[in-house]
């Protein structure tokens, strides 16, 4: 029968007189006995005693801390946890599992009051083997395990192991109907380096495109060495799937070696229209894919969840949320276009965390005002906690003090992995921030800024390529400042205008994904993208502006263009469902008014799209073919 120990705390004073002249043992994160943890090692709350943090485990059931000791002999030892328990009145308890038997103690943690308050649990008794033993923390229910400091062991011979991590694995698909899968082995645990093969098989009218997760590859028969708590996914689509071309860049791979990733957002699922707080947070917060759609200014406060596979698109100029934070947590396959985000007190404008990737920003815009002290409103825009391979492209900032943070804090050594693609968005009347990375890497290129007090800040060990890049009245356009530890630089063809940078340390970030068509030189930068928007009264003026008619049409469609110079334009046909049909011209068109006449002849009846791509400027306009 299991033993159900209840954890109590200590009282001051007190102590176990049989343990009085035993060893005792303490196993810190990071040191030799500690193996690995599902989370991270954070430092994020004060009071901890393990020199290098606490283990802060995923909210998830089957979340685990592992342990090694070695034992000089076999016998019985007392064993207590040193851990935090704050927030929410839930429960986290944890079976404890010695040598992966399944039939140890189950722990029923109880609160500290806070998560800065930490306490011992009381002894219990555990049987160890003569020799190397695994100790394994799991956590029963979906909220997890408390932060856990150390483990702490009392008895004669015992020392800390140097452990063979081992290591969970979840193998699924991304459709349940589309196709099959297999693996083998088929284990509990894997010892670091079990080689692992995995099968998927589509079914007719389906494709498999790639596997997702902590093993990437386009094989549809693909064997890896397991180095990690891993999630591996088969990728299947419907027949005639195909991905916006207009995405590039992180978004749209998996790995440094270049693992296409099909990001699609909700395309696969229904288009609907979000009328207010209500009907936004229903759809974006459910677990069908969907197009959620917005064609009018929405108004609220608190928070609105973004979970996988989905796209939020702005159908008109009005597009607009305000005071409320767009939050994407533990997410993936995400697109945001056309929409302006603004005014939220509190929180940040977006905020993308906890392991959250493939994301696309396009064509956004982002503001708040700087009439207020420069902590009255959090960010525009914060990616941390292992959220990575994103994309920021063609989108203004602008009327803020700190604008984008790329990792949260020096501690935060999980966001090693963030990789992030900055291209064509015009930063201007920033404080700071444009970004501030740590950790991670990211490739920043063809993008303006004006009248910014700081610009490009690399942290922590990041590596940042900087690209045909203009800077005009920026007072520290690139540098290092702020942490215990600068970060590197690769500074390729930027102009400076009245700004001050540096360039080195210097590191190099090969990029893993084609870009170069897209790249212009960076003296055009302030004509292609400086008149995109313009403060007046906070609002955004395009540069380009497009009138359709008829509207609706049945045979053939007038589109004027009005542009305020030269420019090389793109215009392109969408579904409601923001699916990209067909190109319909690409070329320069001269300042004034232009017309080009479209054929809709043989285009379904229903709602479509026509957006224009001028410069940095663009613009969607809707109509009806009857």
């Amino acid at each position: 029968m299991k033993k159900i120990y209840k954890i109590l705390f200590l009282l001051l004073g007190v102590t176990l007189v049989s343990q009085a002249n035993a060893e005792v043992k303490k196993i810190y994160t990071g040191e030799s006995g500690f193996c690995s943890v599902v989370g991270f090692i954070d430092r994020g709350v004060a009071g901890f005693e393990s020199p290098q943090g606490y283990a802060n485990v995923n909210n998830a059931e089957g979340a685990y801390i592992l342990w090694s000791v070695d034992a000089a002999q076999a016998g019985t030892y007392q064993m207590r946890l040193r851990y935090a328990f704050g927030g929410w009145n839930n429960p986290r308890n944890g079976r404890l599992m010695i040598n992966e038997s399944v039939e140890a103690a189950i722990i029923e943690f109880v609160h500290t009051g806070a998560w800065t308050n930490w306490a011992y649990t009381d002894y219990f008794s555990i049987e160890l083997k003569e020799g190397v033993n695994k100790i394994r923390l799991v956590a029963m229910l979906s909220t997890g395990l408390p932060n856990t400091d150390f483990l702490e062991l009392t008895g004669e011979g015992l020392a800390g192991a140097e452990c063979l991590p081992s290591y969970t694995l979840s193998v699924g698909k991304n459709i349940e109907d589309a196709g099959s899968i297999t693996y083998e082995p088929v284990q509990s645990y894997y010892d670091e380096g079990t080689l692992i093969t995995v099968r998927a098989t589509a079914n007719e009218g389906n494709f498999f495109h790639s596997w997702s997760g902590n093993a990437p590859s386009t094989e549809w028969e693909h064997t890896f060495a397991i180095s990690d708590n891993s999630v591996v996914t088969a990728m299947f689509y419907p027949e005639g799937t195909t991905m916006n071309p207009d995405i590039i860049g992180y978004a749209a791979i998996q790995d440094d070696l270049g693992t296409p990733f099909l990001l699609i957002g909700g395309q696969l699922g229904r288009t609907v229209l979000a009328t207010n707080k209500e009907e936004l947070e229903n759809y974006l917060d459910s677990d069908e894919p969907l197009v959620v759609t917005v064609d009018r200014k929405i108004t609220g406060t608190g928070q609105v969840k973004i979970r996988s596979d989905k796209t939020l698109i702005g159908i008109t100029d009005d597009a607009h949320i305000e005071g409320i934070m767009m939050q994407i947590t533990n997410a993936q396959n995400i697109i945001i276009q056309n929409m302006t985000f603004s005014h939220v007190i509190q929180y940040d404008l977006i905020e993308i965390t906890h392991g959250s990737r493939n994301i696309w920003i396009d064509g956004c815009e982002f503001y708040n005002d700087r009439d207020h002290h420069q902590d009255y409103y959090d960010g525009l825009l914060d990616i941390k906690n292992g959220a990575t391979h994103i994309t920021i492209s063609r989108s203004v900032f602008h009327d803020h003090f700190k604008s984008v943070l790329i990792s949260s804090g020096d501690g935060q050594t999980n966001d090693h992995v963030i990789r992030i693609t900055m291209h064509h968005n015009y930063f201007y009347n920033l404080g700071s921030r444009i970004p501030s990375i740590r950790f991670g890497k990211a490739h920043i290129f063809n993008n303006y800024y004006k009248n910014c007090g700081d610009g490009i800040n690399s942290r922590m060990g990041a590596c940042v390529r900087i690209e045909n890049n203009f800077f005009e009245n920026v007072g520290k356009a690139i540098h290092i400042d702020y942490s215990i530890e600068g970060g590197y630089l690769q500074v390729i063809d930027n102009v400076f205008q009245s700004s001050s940078y540096i360039t080195s340390p210097e590191c190099v970030l090969d990029v893993p994904y084609a870009y170069e068509h897209l790249l212009v030189e960076a003296s055009a930068l302030p004509a292609l993208l400086g008149d995109k928007a313009s403060s007046v009264g906070g609002e955004t003026t395009l540069a380009v502006d497009s009138e359709i008619f008829p509207n609706p049409v049945k045979n053939q469609l007038n589109l004027y263009i009005n542009l305020p110079q030269t420019m090389a334009v793109s215009v392109d046909l969408y579904s409601l469902s923001g699916v990209r049909m067909s190109g319909i011209a690409k070329k320069n068109y001269p300042a004034g008014q232009s017309k080009l006449v479209i054929n809709t002849e043989g285009i379904k009846q229903g709602v479509y799209f026509i957006k224009v791509n001028a410069g940095l400027g663009s613009q969607t306009v809707k109509f009806i073919v009857e």
